[in-house]
This record gives C-alpha cells, structure tokens and sequence, in this order.
C-alpha cells in the first residue's frame, strides 16, 4: 500500500540520520508544470526502501502489514534490475540473459509477468486500471519472446543485455 510508503518517509524523516536519506517531498509530491523524474521512482521502489521499512517494523513503528508492501518493493527492484541488465560481470540479478542461465532466467520472466499482473490500483476506493501497468506486462512479455527467438530458437546471440531493449 502507498499508504505504507508515504509512512516510511514521515517516519524517517523525522531522524537527523535516515534510513531513506534521498528521499524528499518531490518524491511524492509533483509540482504543477513539472515532469515525473524516473530516479525517483527508483528510488522508491528500491532494496534500500525495503530494508527500511522493516528496519521500522521490527522497531514496531511501523505496523507489521507493512511488510507486504517492502516485499512489493524488493521484487519491483529485482524486476528493474532484470530488465536494466548490462553488463555479463554485473551481480547476481543484474545479469544479462544467457544461453547457459536461460531456463532461470525464463523463470524470471514469467515471475515477474505473474507478479505484475496481481498489481490492482485504487482510486477513491474503486479499482482503476493503469495503461502504465499493461505496458509492463507486454513489455516483460515482449522481452521474454525476444529472448526465445534470439537464444533458444535461432540461436544467433549467447546473451542479451535488457538495457538495450527499453
């Protein structure tokens, strides 16, 4: 729940050392005139923002439903970090798609599709619908079918770099 992460900051920010120290008003506030600045987004749906939110609840500042939403999170960094590969020495979870790795990273794929397609969105208590949020699930989609023609059906690549297809 955003309500959780709107909480996170209120929390942290009351500390003169934070947990979540880049975090600003512009992270949720967007000024009239101005354009979304993705950093921010990446910075909150971040390992760091995670870590954080059960740093609190462990600390019952938070409550402990909170956990769900730093789960929400962590697998939405792991999903960016996947689709942002690009570099074949990058850590763990940031590695390109390979020939030798593809059964796992085929596994990837389809976590990550399944796990966006449970997003729901709310607005004045009624679920909405994002084209933001189908875009994502064509997108990894996309991506994933990508990957199946080039490394296993053609196999004219041994590895793909995500970054370069978004």
């Amino acid at each position: 729940k955003w309500f959780y992460v709107e909480m996170l900051y209120s929390i942290d920010s009351g500390y003169p050392i934070q947990a979540v120290p880049r975090w600003t008003e512009e992270h949720f506030t967007l000024p009239r005139g101005k354009k979304m600045k993705i950093i921010l987004a990446f910075q909150i749906f971040s390992q760091s923002a995670a870590a954080a939110m059960r740093f609190y609840v462990e600390r019952s500042q938070m409550p402990s439903e909170a956990l769900q939403t730093a789960q929400f999170l962590e697998t939405v960094n792991a999903m960016w970090d996947f689709v942002d590969s690009h570099d074949l020495n990058a850590p763990l979870g940031k590695k390109p798609v390979t020939a030798k790795d593809f059964d796992s990273d085929m596994a990837r794929f389809q976590s990550f599709i399944e796990f966006a397609k449970t997003w729901k969105f709310m607005k004045n208590n009624k679920v909405t619908h994002l084209p933001s949020h189908k875009g994502w699930i064509l997108c990894l989609s996309a991506m994933m079918q990508l990957c199946i023609e080039l490394i296993q059906e053609k196999k004219l690549m041994s590895f793909i770099c995500l970054r370069k297809c978004n």
